[in-house]
């Protein structure tokens, strides 16, 4: 074989596995969803295979904020009383009775927002329980029921890479008991289910945005 056919030969093959490689890469953010963000400057989150691939978006100036592709919402990765330190969240969540925790959401409008967002609110029971996150068990998955996961399951139930440092405890919805609204549901996102608790009690908070 001459010296020029077997560099020809070697070239048609770099540049077919070029081509290979090429295709095979993470798809295109805007399958998702299309949400009218400017996708060059978002970041989609791979974590846990397949189930969390694409779902989360990382928004905000510094990574603090999170949009979920399957719901449309926006959430701040930190608890309400922690800080984001450009890849954590540093500090202690705040524990609020329901009715701090909406002057806390308030203020918080009203004094510049966060993330240049000022219409952050507590989520409903609905919102709050598309975050819990069943992380082993039969199988790992998301779920939208009232019950815990099955043992044994990683804690917090929440997907950590997203939301790191969450405490495994109970998080405040704004949804109130049919017929009894001194009754709140909270997720208690150490097993991930859901149930209702006094109004007057002390939980965290996760805040959300948009839907509804």
């Amino acid at each position: 074989m001459s010296r020029s056919f077997s560099f020809v030969v070697v070239s048609a093959a770099w540049m077919l596995s070029a081509l290979v490689l090429s295709g095979c890469g993470e798809a295109p953010l805007d399958e998702a969803v299309d949400d009218g963000y400017d996708l060059d400057h978002s970041e989609a989150i791979a974590s846990g295979g397949d189930l969390i691939e694409g779902r989360y978006r990382i928004r905000g100036d510094n990574g603090e904020i999170v949009l979920d592709a399957d719901t449309a919402l926006e959430w701040q990765r930190c608890s309400l009383g922690q800080s984001w330190e450009g890849d954590t969240c540093t500090g202690n969540a705040t524990r609020y009775n329901l009715d701090r925790a909406q002057t806390a959401v308030q203020d918080l409008n009203d004094g510049g927002g966060y993330g240049g967002h000022t219409d952050w609110r507590v989520p409903s029971l609905e919102e709050l329980r598309t975050l819990v996150y069943c992380s082993s068990g039969q199988p790992a998955h998301f779920k939208n029921d009232n019950d815990a996961c099955s043992d044994p399951t990683g804690e917090p139930t929440i997907v950590s890479d997203v939301f790191p440092n969450t405490p495994a405890l109970s998080f405040w919805s704004a949804s109130t008991t049919e017929g009894d609204p001194s009754k709140v549901w909270f997720v208690d996102f150490g097993n991930g289910s859901a149930t209702d608790f006094d109004r007057g009690g002390r939980l965290r908070v996760r805040l959300v945005r948009g839907g509804q």
